[in-house]
């Protein structure tokens, strides 16, 4: 409805994506373009990862793709939580990954 706050602005689109996700499960040819920008963000973000293991950040034996799968996946629940909640500052994302970082292994 116009005014509401929900159709302008940061939360327009992550109501976009959920809508698409949505229609994706009803429109075989959306899915394939949903899989398609799935795979070339997955390897992007992959590759950023190598980077980040060639500089030094990241060990040697670190799974670039569960990175970048994890890193998807972080992205696109923030997305819905805004869409659902509203306006969730970013820092909130950010603090809340590096709290999940500081977590020691086995824990």
């Amino acid at each position: 409805m116009p005014g509401d706050p929900g159709h302008t602005g940061e939360r327009l689109f992550p109501r976009l994506m959920i809508q698409v996700w949505t229609e994706s499960t009803r429109t075989p040819a959306l899915t394939g373009v949903l899989t398609d920008g799935y795979a070339k963000i997955r390897t992007a973000w992959g590759g950023m990862a190598e980077s980040c293991k060639d500089a030094g950040p990241l060990p040697e034996d670190a799974d670039v793709d569960a990175r970048a799968r994890a890193m998807i996946a972080l992205v696109q629940g923030f997305a819905a939580q805004m869409a659902l909640l509203g306006d969730i500052p970013p820092q909130v994302l950010a603090d809340g990954t590096r709290a999940l970082m500081n977590v020691a292994p086995g824990q």
